[in-house]
């Protein structure tokens, strides 16, 4: 009686434990490349135009087999991600939907249909977590490249056109570091209207406030402090607003003092 109890419970036990055993799914070679490939272009280290290493190559540096390399590419062909051209390469088109959203961005910019004041609200909700999760994420190589460009912001601050430059690369670095695909994909195709926003306030801000706001921000991502990265970030873009805002409205008022003249 006692041995058949505890076969019975050995046998329950067995069946529970099966019955908690999943089979190990297999990774699927096809779908990893491609992910692989998607997160090299939100990431903007594969940009569009680009050509695809040849594909022996290609399979060789991904350690996989060359049809799986080629199922991979027919999938992303079909995406319209990429195209092959004959006797050239595969390239990554240039007529992406990415790229056609940077396009309407910079055409939005130009019409004047995006105001500044969405622009830094847009700022705010996403340059402020991407600031946190650099300092969460970022490698020595990420915060290498932030510290260089902001030596560069700092040796170019009587040099406009050079300075802006600087100050973009800063930011699309930090954007970079928080190591979101789909966070830096925004922060590209928001590029031109980002790069228009900056140029209209440039001549008005102070280089050295500024500098160090930038300083603050980059310090704060190194010593790996979250929450002092994102109130250093909403910091500088309350200050760039203010100083944009206080432009804007000395601007108007000299227009109006202008049309409230009377000719001599």
């Amino acid at each position: 009686m006692l041995m058949y109890i505890s076969g019975d419970l050995s046998l329950q036990g067995e069946c529970r434990m099966r019955s908690d055993l999943q089979p190990i799914p297999h990774v699927d070679i096809t779908m990893e490349v491609i992910k692989r490939i998607k997160h090299l272009l939100a990431s903007g280290d594969l940009q569009p135009g680009a050509r695809l290493l040849p594909e022996r190559e290609f399979a060789k540096i991904l350690n996989i087999s060359r049809p799986s390399l080629r199922q991979a590419l027919k999938i992303l062909g079909s995406m319209g991600v990429i195209e092959a051209k004959v006797g050239e390469g595969t390239f990554v088109r240039s007529d992406s939907a990415a790229e056609i959203l940077k396009e309407s961005m910079h055409f939005l910019s130009l019409t004047g249909a995006v105001s500044m004041t969405e622009l830094f609200e847009v700022r705010k909700v996403i340059e402020v977590e991407l600031a946190g999760m650099a300092a969460v994420r970022a490698t020595v190589e990420d915060l290498a490249k932030i510290k260089e460009s902001h030596d560069s912001m700092c040796m170019t601050a009587d040099k406009p056109s050079e300075y802006l430059r600087y100050n973009l690369d800063f930011h699309n670095r930090i954007a970079q570091s928080a190591q979101n695909g789909l966070f830096f994909a925004i922060i590209q195709n928001l590029g031109s209207v980002l790069e228009e926003s900056r140029r209209r306030t440039i001549s008005v801000e102070p280089k050295d406030v500024l500098i160090n706001d930038h300083s603050a921000i980059y310090q704060q991502i190194e010593a790996r402090n979250a929450s002092g990265a994102r109130e250093a970030m909403l910091k500088h873009l309350n200050r760039v607003q203010h100083y944009y805002e206080r432009k804007e409205s000395s601007e108007s008022s000299s227009a109006s003092s202008l049309i409230g003249k009377k000719p001599f």
